[in-house]
Order: C-alpha cells, then sequence, then structure tokens
C-alpha cells in the first residue's frame, strides 16, 4: 500500500431515522447489526486498515460526547487518531478537520473518506473500488467519489449524472460527473433509471489533501478561512472550540462536491446494505454473517424473537432476551421491538421516523430516544 494513502471514517451520526434501534445513548455506528459480533465502526476501521494497510494511517472522526464509546470500540486506534468535533457541523467542516490532522503527519497525503455506517455482502468489489478511487486522486487534482448503478427509482439516495468516459487503466470505469442531484421525487429517480446516465452517490471519496483544500477556498471560503486559524495552533483546543462552532452547518456534498468543476466518479459494482432508515433492516439478511434473520417466500423477514404469519413483504426485528414479536396477516409493515419501545409501522413511512422522535420530544418522553 502507499504510504500517502490516509483513511477517514466519519463517526459522527446519531442515526436517528434508525430508532429505536439507534439511540442518544448508542447511535447507530455502535449496533452490532451483521451478525459477526462486530460494531459499524468496528467493520469500518477494519475495512479501512485493509485498504491503506496501518492503522496508524485510519483517522476517526467523532463527536466529543461519543469519544469514550469510540475508544471502548476501537482500544486499537491510536490516541491521536481519533478527531473530536466540538460540536456536529455536517460533513464538510468533519472532513476539513481530519484533513488538517492529516496535513500536519504528511502534506502529500491522499485521503479516503468512508461512512461509519454502510455495510456491504462482499467486501472485496468495495475495497477494489476505494483502490481505484485512490490512485485516481494521487494521479490527478480531481475530487473522486464512488457511485453504484441504481437497481430502482429510489427518492432516499442523492444521484450523480455521467458525463464522458475517461481513460483508465484498471477494469473499473471512470467518468466525469456533470451534476449532483439529491434525493430526487419518485418520478424524476425513474426516469434517472431508465436513462442509464445516473450513479447513486455512496458517500465515499478520495481527494488529495491539499486538493480537498483548495476546494474549500474556492468553495467554502469561511470554512477554509476558520480551517487556517485552527491549522495556525493545531493543538490548542481553545481554539478549536471557539472557531468550530461557527462553522456553516453544511454536508460535504452540497458545500463541495455539488460547486466543483473537478468531480470524477468511480463506477462500482459492490452490493451496498444500505440502513438509512426501518425499512432497509431485512437487507441484513443478504450478509453472509447474517445467517440467524428467516425469510419466507411472501417477501417477509424477521430476526431473533422475531416472526411473520400469514403477511406479506413485512419485517419484525426483535433481538431482545425474551418474549415473542408476531405480525400476523400485516402486509408492507415493520416491527421493531428493542429494549423499552416496540413501533410498529408501514414501511412506505420509515423515513418519517426522524419526525415521529420529535414528537416524542414534545409530549416529554425523552427517556426513550
Amino acid at each position: 500500500m502507499d504510504k500517502h494513502f490516509y483513511a477517514v471514517v466519519m463517526a459522527g451520526g446519531q442515526g436517528t431515522r434508525l430508532w429505536p434501534l439507534s439511540r442518544k445513548s448508542r447511535p447507530k455506528q455502535f449496533l452490532k447489526l451483521a451478525g459477526d459480533g462486530q460494531s459499524l465502526i468496528q467493520a469500518a476501521v477494519k475495512r479501512s486498515t485493509r485498504v491503506v494497510g496501518d492503522i496508524e494511517r485510519v483517522l476517526v472522526v467523532a463527536p466529543l460526547d461519543q469519544a469514550e464509546m469510540v475508544r471502548v470500540e476501537l482500544p486499537e486506534l491510536p490516541a491521536a487518531n481519533l478527531i473530536l468535533e466540538p460540536v456536529g457541523r455536517n460533513t464538510a467542516a468533519a472532513i476539513g478537520l481530519a484533513a488538517i490532522a492529516i496535513q500536519q503527519r504528511d502534506p502529500k497525503a491522499i485521503m479516503g473518506v468512508f461512512p461509519a455506517d454502510h455495510l456491504f455482502r462482499d467486501k472485496a468489489p468495495w475495497i477494489a473500488a476505494v483502490q481505484t478511487a485512490l490512485k485516481t486522486a494521487d494521479s490527478s487534482d480531481q475530487l473522486v467519489t464512488i457511485g453504484l448503478q441504481p437497481t430502482s427509482p429510489s427518492p432516499s439516495y442523492g444521484y450523480l449524472y455521467l458525463g464522458e468516459l475517461l481513460p483508465h487503466r484498471d477494469s473499473l470505469q471512470i467518468f466525469k460527473v456533470h451534476q449532483f442531484v439529491e434525493k430526487p421525487s419518485i418520478t424524476l429517480a425513474q426516469t434517472y433509471l431508465d436513462s442509464g446516465r445516473y450513479l447513486w452517490n455512496t458517500g465515499t471519496f478520495a481527494w488529495q489533501v491539499k486538493t480537498i483544500f483548495q476546494s474549500f477556498q474556492a468553495c467554502l471560503p469561511t470554512h477554509f478561512a476558520g480551517f487556517q486559524k485552527i491549522m495556525a495552533q493545531p493543538d490548542s483546543w481553545k481554539i478549536l472550540s471557539g472557531v468550530y462552532p461557527t462553522l456553516e452547518n453544511i454536508s460535504i456534498d452540497y458545500g463541495v462536491m455539488e460547486r466543483s468543476a473537478n468531480v470524477v466518479v468511480v463506477k462500482a459494482n459492490f452490493e451496498r446494505i444500505d440502513l438509512g432508515n426501518l425499512s432497509n433492516l431485512s437487507e441484513l439478511s443478504k450478509l453472509s454473517e447474517g445467517s440467524n434473520w428467516s425469510e419466507d417466500e411472501s417477501g417477509n423477514a424477521w430476526v431473533g424473537n422475531g416472526m411473520v404469519i400469514a403477511g406479506q413483504n413485512s419485517t419484525v426485528y426483535d433481538e431482545t432476551d425474551d418474549g415473542v414479536t408476531i405480525a400476523f396477516g400485516l402486509e408492507h409493515i415493520i416491527v421493531v421491538r428493542q429494549n423499552d419501545v416496540v413501533i410498529a409501522l408501514p414501511k412506505k413511512d420509515a423515513h418519517r421516523v426522524k419526525d415521529l422522535l420529535a414528537e416524542l420530544k414534545s409530549k416529554g418522553l425523552e427517556q426513550y430516544l
């Protein structure tokens, strides 16, 4: 592996759309969902280490209030490789903070950026795509992302509109990106699928450290100015905790990628298990480690003490220690039992769980969040 390759695992999310599995006391990235005994963040760091070759070059960005959880989950991670955010300011700020830490060590570094909450049916194609992305970033000043061929008209993903096919040496194709489109309507998503000119955005990136700072300067100048203040005294928590909260709360997609003219995408062929909300829980049954799931010919899936009888396309998740949760005669329903909460909802409304949490908070039921 190239000694200039670094991995950044983004572990700042709260995973509210996966409630009640994901709670404030144990956000999504700390859940063990794959059936192999590893939490999502442990699996992400393990994959990242395989890509860059040494955990000394793997950094984790996490909120200050999750620092102890990360240390418990990742005792092998060097202490200096845990980058803590004083407050949450979305992915643009978090990536900039990681870039500062990497530039201090290696101004020639190429950094890959990986979400902590992804799972894959087969890790080998993911690793191949990431290695192609890192090599592409190493040989150019491009901002590189990784995309997947859409398999359905999903309104839950961002899309990449493909430009011309670029020369490449790897087996994977690399395209110029003409446009980022964030979560279109189902109708528009269908036209994207039909055109064959769009890929799903995976939120996985690679670039030279110097390139991302140049992009911040051009696209998010206030971020860049804040980073300069932090870089002037990189070991000062006082400076960091004073500057960081003033940065705009904006994603790297909106803040940089959509505004840049030098974005390319590696067209990958791995199968991602998306855990964006509860509607995709049954996807865990595709994992080779997830053999504790049961399925039937009617599209039902259940795990643990769950059961679906005489239903259709329904999911029951119950890995509590006792009792049983049964969905009988129900269609297109999700039921989740987790400790002190049971929730049942239509699959089509899974994206609204975040709204439900606001309702619970307004009713004084924060102890269940």
